[in-house]
């Protein structure tokens, strides 16, 4: 606003400025008797009539042309001044405006912000019920979330249990399993040890009709023998008395030790299940 405030009073100056220049204009005036300003190529000739009334409708042209432009300008200058006048005025206006604006939306701020204060100060109380409400609301979940927590472990503990009791069963079947499994190898090496018996008893027998053989063999050659039969019978007698209670001690040793182990693990597993059981009731 202050540069065009500027600009108007420029133009309102150069205005005033051709305003004077023309009021200082003089009127050109032909005098009749000057003959050197109207006809200078013929200084001694008169002038006519006509051309003095050429000369006089001249100068009245020239007056009104100017008088004209002199009636324009201070109309244009009048025009400048009510266009700067009602840019003053707008200006004014705008500006008044904008306070007024001001002023209004700083009451409207106060009054909202006093209606504000009073609905703050009316909904206190539901809000405070509000927020006990949902204090309330929580604490009760809360409760239900404990209870189905504390639930949720015991059930937890319930499952272990069982599971533990579960593994204890397995383990003691296939312990079981393993005692039956042994108890059916002690019964093949019993077989196989009775059938090795039965071989020596054959074994055995073999040899005292070796001997009887040998004994009717020497009757009847007169106390000769063809091989001797006392060297045969100790080294046989030897390998087999040493391989018998080998394998005589061995397998009963095994035998026992692996059924007096198996007896005593299961009898510790059934301890051990039963009391797992009293402890569970």
């Amino acid at each position: 606003m202050n540069k065009l405030d500027e600009a108007a009073q420029n133009f309102f100056n150069e205005v005033l400025t051709e305003a004077k220049e023309l009021s200082e204009i003089r009127l050109l005036e032909v005098d009749p008797r000057d003959v050197n300003l109207c006809v200078p190529n013929a200084p001694d000739r008169e002038v006519s009539k006509e051309e003095l009334r050429s000369i006089e409708y001249l100068n009245s042209v020239r007056d009104i042309k100017l008088h004209l432009e002199a009636n324009a300008l201070e109309l244009e200058l009048q025009l400048k001044q009510q266009q700067l006048a009602a840019v003053r005025a707008k200006r004014a206006h705008s500006e008044s405006t904008r306070t007024l604006n001001y002023r209004l939306r700083d009451h409207l701020r106060l009054v909202e912000s006093s209606n504000a204060r009073r609905a703050s100060s009316a909904e206190t109380g539901s809000r405070q019920a509000g927020i006990a409400a949902r204090l309330s609301d929580l604490e009760a979940r809360e409760h239900r979330f404990r209870c189905r927590s504390e639930k949720f472990q015991d059930e937890l503990k319930i499952t272990e249990e069982i599971t533990r009791l579960v593994r204890m069963s397995i383990e003691r079947l296939a312990h079981r399993m393993q005692l039956i499994g042994h108890a059916t190898l002690d019964s093949l090496i019993s077989a196989v040890e009775a059938i090795r018996l039965d071989a020596d008893r054959a074994e055995d027998r073999l040899e005292e009709l070796r001997q009887q053989t040998d004994s009717m063999t020497e009757q009847l050659l007169g106390g000769k023998s063809l091989y001797d039969p006392g060297s045969r019978s100790g080294s046989r007698s030897g390998s087999k008395s040493s391989s018998r209670s080998g394998s005589r001690s061995g397998s009963r040793s095994s035998s026992r030790s692996g059924s007096r182990s198996g007896s005593d693990s299961v009898k510790a597993a059934d301890n051990r299940y039963e009391s797992d059981n009293s402890a569970l009731e």
